[in-house]
């Protein structure tokens, strides 16, 4: 091979070495921008997650537990009171109103007060026996007004409002749901169900059962016992509870600017009906 075609040769491999060099170095360039790229993706990934997180930490979320009180409340999705909560969640900013149950309705109480729940909805406020249940303290705004009704058989002895104030229902066996026995000031027995009272009045083994006149309207109807009476013994407000603690008072708080926002605009009213006025009733049949 003569000198000036190895020279040439030498010339040319080193092109093709020097080539080689740079498409290696591209090919590290590439691989270094690909790792940040799918490192840049991780970190956000990673922030994503951490805010997510962060947010869900940061939600004030109110778990509420209602009762099994039908019609009011069906299930999570339906009854008016249902229907209430959730308008009051769309306007909460601070996180949701998140529904549990329903419970029966002493075990929905029991939630608030062992901090399984934050909130139980709805519970009567009686004046003349103000204390909630222990452990729980009531909200200070109402969801509407509930007209409380002793049912007695046609011959009982008490005949009206007067007689049964007079009496106080001292000295007569009268039964009431278990969650609202500390409620009244005279002494009361649990019921096992409104069904089972009325069955138990009617047959006479007890005087009578005190309880809310459109769920105890209800089951009479069913039941369409024609021997019981009903007497009004009064409407009280329907109120919340929660925890005593400073977060159950935290709640209490929001809750109750909520309702009053609601009310005042009107979205509760038309979603409560005829439960915003409720009346007594004189008839049933």
């Amino acid at each position: 091979m003569s000198q000036s075609l190895h020279g040439l040769l030498h010339v040319r491999l080193q092109a093709i070495a020097s080539c080689l060099r740079r498409v290696a170095v591209d090919m590290s360039e590439s691989t270094r921008m690909a790792n940040a790229r799918s490192a840049g993706v991780a970190c956000r990934l990673v922030w994503l997650l951490s805010l997510s997180s962060a947010i869900s930490v940061c939600a004030d979320d109110i778990k509420v537990s209602v009762p099994e009180i039908p019609p009011l409340v069906q299930s999570t999705r339906g009854g008016q009171i249902v229907d209430l909560v959730h308008a009051l969640s769309s306007h909460y900013d601070g996180g949701r109103f998140l529904i549990e149950g329903p419970y029966p309705f002493k075990r929905s109480i029991d939630n608030v007060a062992s901090g399984k729940s934050d909130m139980h909805i709805p519970l009567l406020f009686n004046p003349a026996a103000p204390n909630p249940p222990p452990g729980c303290i009531y909200s200070t705004e109402s969801m509407f007004h509930v007209v409380f009704v002793l049912y007695v058989r046609n011959d009982h002895p008490i005949r009206s409002l007067s007689s049964l104030s007079n009496l106080k229902l001292e000295g007569f066996s009268i039964e009431t749901d278990a969650a609202h026995i500390h409620l009244f000031p005279f002494p009361l027995e649990p019921a096992v169900s409104i069904e089972s009272a009325l069955r138990k009045v009617e047959a006479g083994r007890i005087d009578g059962f005190l309880f809310a006149m459109k769920e105890t309207d209800a089951v009479l109807r069913r039941l369409a016992f024609q021997d019981i009476r009903r007497i009004e013994y009064g409407s009280f407000d329907a109120r919340a509870i929660f925890p005593d603690t400073p977060k159950g008072r935290r709640h209490e708080a929001i809750y109750s600017q909520l309702l009053r926002d609601c009310n005042t605009s009107g979205e509760c009213p038309r979603l409560l009906g005829d439960l915003a006025h409720e009346r007594f009733v004189e008839s049933i049949w």
